[in-house]
């Protein structure tokens, strides 16, 4: 969560009840933030996982499959990714 969000529901807390409806939109938004996160972090381990099985498929058939193992170029990836390469990078 945020610094500013945080601390507005901490003192939304400590003002005690009548408030909930607006800590209950605080959650919210922080439950969509972190659900989205999750998506972009699910996306960059489903990339990692297809480079680790084009790695174990060279390593199982030695180095003459290097000439025929291609994976995804850069730009089809990103083109299948609502995600900046850069930003699953950074992640």
């Amino acid at each position: 969560m945020p610094v500013p969000v945080l601390r507005r529901y901490a003192a939304l807390v400590r003002e005690g009840a009548g408030n909930e409806e607006e800590r209950l939109a605080l959650m919210r938004e922080h439950e969509a933030r972190v659900a989205d996160r999750i998506g972009r972090l699910t996306e960059s381990l489903d990339l990692i996982r297809f480079k680790a099985a084009v790695y174990e498929d060279l390593v199982d058939h030695g180095s003459a499959a290097a000439h025929h193992c291609h994976g995804p170029s850069t730009g089809a990836e990103e083109a299948r990714s609502s995600v900046p390469r850069r930003e699953v990078l950074a992640e």
